[in-house]
């Protein structure tokens, strides 16, 4: 069972929430039953990885680039799903 504190922060990060309701999504058009126990556990069997993203991310607005708040100035941390493992990357901020 996911706890209620990091339920609230997928829910609050636009990208974690969209590759969960991504997942979700994926696994009841496959008629797969307990689709949301086993999106669970797809989850908790990437914890690891996703509470590093949660840790490290920082939301950038489309500001200036010079008021950006990352550390690499224009580059954001990005999460990614495939074949049951999230992945961490970087991609362009929205400046």
């Amino acid at each position: 069972m996911l706890e209620k504190e990091l339920i609230h922060k997928i829910a609050n990060d636009k990208q974690l929430k969209t590759l969960v309701n991504d997942i979700r999504g994926q696994l009841i058009s496959k008629n797969i039953p307990d689709s949301i126990d086993k999106t669970e556990k797809i989850i908790l069997g990437n914890l690891e990885t996703i509470e590093e993203y949660l840790a490290k991310h920082i939301q950038c607005d489309s500001n200036p680039l010079d008021e950006c708040l990352q550390i690499n100035k224009g580059y954001e941390d990005s999460i990614t799903y495939e074949s049951g493992v999230f992945y961490l990357g970087i991609k362009h901020c929205e400046h």
